[in-house]
């Protein structure tokens, strides 16, 4: 079962990430006019670290929150309904002591993402549901909070890194909604996202300075988040595809 849905994720994320000349604004076989949107996203998420807690509670380790605090940013391309979107994020949890011993954890994400607008196109505001790939990587840091200086001498490195690599999954609702601040091409952009991650590669390995680590806390990056975004929009206009010259199409100056 594990087998089948890695292979259905790289599928997803494969599915997803083919969006990539889309987003690129390099298909547009009629011409058009469309939006990109850059932006920073500030939010949180609920995680599902009961797993890896119970194993570093069963060692005495310090455990984490299932709140996990969100920054990054995206951009995306809006042709006509559709919308494809790149997104890189952290989330970063508050570090914890247990034993003697300091925790930090944290986890780097992308993600690719396609929706679909179901509001009026002439609205200012976009609404769309959206569905999406990609993949993260997660670091848990272990090391001593108080020694001596004597203990340093005689043990310098003592800290433990671990990463782990995952792919992830996602599903869920964004608004985007335009407001012109000035005379011009550009406008202010105002956003949420909220929606589910799921994280089908459950396991216990890591590594760590070049050693694959088994039977280590399993962490799973399931779970509900939220995200507000803000940025700029600005209007994307392409010419109709010029097949004869290996289907590239040009943007209007």
């Amino acid at each position: 079962m594990k087998t089948n849905l890695k292979t259905i994720s790289a599928i997803a994320a494969g599915l997803s990430l083919s969006v990539l000349p889309v987003f690129a604004g390099t298909t547009c076989p009629e011409g058009g006019t469309g939006t990109k949107f850059r932006f920073a996203e500030v939010g949180g998420s609920m995680v599902d670290v009961g797993r890896m807690n119970d194993r570093l509670a069963d060692r005495g380790l310090p455990q984490f929150s299932q709140y996990a605090a969100s920054l990054g940013f995206g951009h995306n391309l809006n042709v006509g309904r559709l919308t494809f979107e790149h997104q890189l994020n952290g989330l970063m949890w508050m570090s914890q002591t247990a034993g003697g011993v300091k925790g930090s954890l944290w986890s780097g994400q992308y993600t690719s993402t396609t929706g679909f607008d179901v509001l009026p196109t002439k609205l200012p505001v976009r609404l769309y549901p959206y569905l999406g790939a990609g993949f993260g990587m997660t670091r848990l840091e272990l090391y001593d909070n108080k020694r001596s200086f004597s203990d340093v001498v005689a043990a310098p490195h003592t800290a433990l890194m671990l990463t782990q690599g995952t792919l992830l999954l996602t599903g869920g609702v964004g608004a985007d909604f335009a407001v012109p601040v000035h005379k011009g091409a550009k406008t202010l952009g105002i956003g949420v996202r909220a929606g589910y991650m799921f994280d089908p590669t459950r396991t216990d390995r890591w590594w760590s300075n070049g050693s694959r680590i088994t039977g280590g806390p399993e962490p799973l990056l399931n779970g509900v988040y939220g995200k507000l975004v803000f940025g700029t929009i600005k209007p994307v206009k392409h010419e109709k595809r010029d097949w004869s010259s290996m289907g590239k199409c040009e943007k209007k100056s």
